[in-house]
């Protein structure tokens, strides 16, 4: 309650503040007609490009108005963002959100999100950061453009994460190119310090190529990926 009052964007769903103190545990929201980006993606199993762009760029207007006051949504997921029939598009369920002020020492352990869309963090016990999002977006980009998840699902061990490796998106849809699908490899690195800095750098990536991220791809593999690299020998 205390984050959706706090919070004023068009993207993020609002809280009234009460005209007298409540007697029961409640709270009244706007009403906002519209259907979940889950319920959204299985009308639109093949988005164009465009309205995928559009939608995400929202999404990252509601997190930036979120970030901007210090607060982590910990939650972003499909059910968790809504749209109306024009398009506009809000977050909601502030339920595992987590506020800077009030997390000094806060481990992620209790605010793990779900499993599928939750950065790989959320299980070492990392305090989380705004690229915990980044991270969940990047996930939730790349099921509106493929109909799957990057790492085939959730994470529910460290050792499955030691062991997970990136599934390119063109794998899924030969239509997507090169230089999108290396835009959401960054977004959903496995390393914090290895994603996208920032939400406009993710923004821009999906609007034009990035030379950087191709020059990253190109690399030996030994160097982009040397446990791969030792796992072919030793598999052969």
């Amino acid at each position: 309650e205390w984050i959706g009052r706090l919070i004023a964007s068009p993207n993020v769903l609002k809280v009234f503040t009460p005209q007298k103190q409540p007697k029961f545990l409640y709270h009244v929201t706007e009403y906002f007609d519209g259907k979940t980006l889950q319920q959204w993606m299985l009308d639109n199993p093949k988005p164009d490009l465009e309205k995928v762009r559009s939608i995400i760029e929202q999404i990252v207007l509601g997190l930036r108005a979120m970030h901007r006051k210090d607060i982590l949504h910990l939650d972003l997921k499909p059910s968790n963002v809504m749209i109306n029939a024009q398009g506009l598009v809000k977050l909601i369920d502030f339920g595992s959100s987590l506020a800077a002020s009030t997390a000094e020492d806060t481990k992620t352990s209790h605010h793990a999100g779900t499993a599928d869309y939750a950065a790989p963090e959320h299980l070492l016990g990392v305090k989380p950061s705004s690229l915990s999002d980044i991270y969940s977006l990047g996930v939730i980009t790349y099921e509106m453009l493929t109909g799957f998840l990057p790492y085939g699902g959730g994470f529910k061990s460290a050792s499955q994460i030691s062991r997970a490796q990136y599934l390119p998106a063109i794998t899924h849809s030969k239509d997507i190119p090169e230089w999108i699908d290396a835009a959401i490899e960054q977004a959903v690195q496995l390393t914090p310090q290895r994603r996208t800095e920032v939400l406009s750098a993710f923004v821009e990536n999906l609007r034009k190529p990035n030379s950087a991220l191709k020059l990253a791809r190109d690399k030996p593999l030994l160097e982009s990926n040397p446990l791969l690299f030792w796992k072919a020998p030793s598999l052969f």
